[in-house]
């Protein structure tokens, strides 16, 4: 009994000594990461990147007057082919997906799927107002979206 109770003191030592060495010296750089941390728009809600179990990247605020399919062109896991309302988009995902419906992905402007057509998006889209883009690649991901968005997700948020 008396081992645990020396066993008790001297971990509740370390955790206090622990806390308080943490509060000195690595508490302002915790907080400096936590503010520059990536919030990922999931379709439903945003979360950050820590609390984020998917696979995503996101483009926020493009800006430069480039048109829909270079900002795509610069999303981490996206293939662009072509140019312009004919290109041909698609999404790098896991081996395990399986593609249906062709290989284009859902693409969803606002919360409103505007379903696989690309042409259909580049028109709509005023590339000046675009506050963000973000790509979910992986079934966790897109489930929501159900068999749609079976080959990946791409969220527009505008401004």
């Amino acid at each position: 009994m008396g081992r645990l109770i020396h066993f008790c003191k001297t971990f509740i030592f370390l955790f206090i000594f622990a806390v308080l060495l943490g509060n000195c010296s690595a508490g302002s750089k915790q907080v400096a990461y936590r503010a520059d941390d990536q919030e990922i728009d999931t379709g439903y809600d945003t979360r950050s990147s820590d609390e984020f179990g998917g696979s995503a990247a996101t483009v926020k605020n493009p800006g430069n007057h480039l048109d829909l399919t270079a900002h795509l062109r610069k999303v981490v896991g996206v293939n662009v082919t072509g140019s312009g309302s004919t290109a041909k988009i698609s999404i790098r995902a896991n081996q395990s997906t399986t593609f249906q419906l062709g290989t284009a992905p859902l693409f969803v402007v606002n919360g409103a799927s505007l379903g696989h057509n690309y042409a259909n998006v580049y028109q709509l889209v005023n590339v000046d107002n675009i506050k963000s883009i973000t790509v979910l690649k992986d079934n966790s991901s897109t489930s929501i979206y159900g068999r749609e968005g079976v080959n990946g997700v791409i969220l527009i948020k505008l401004k």
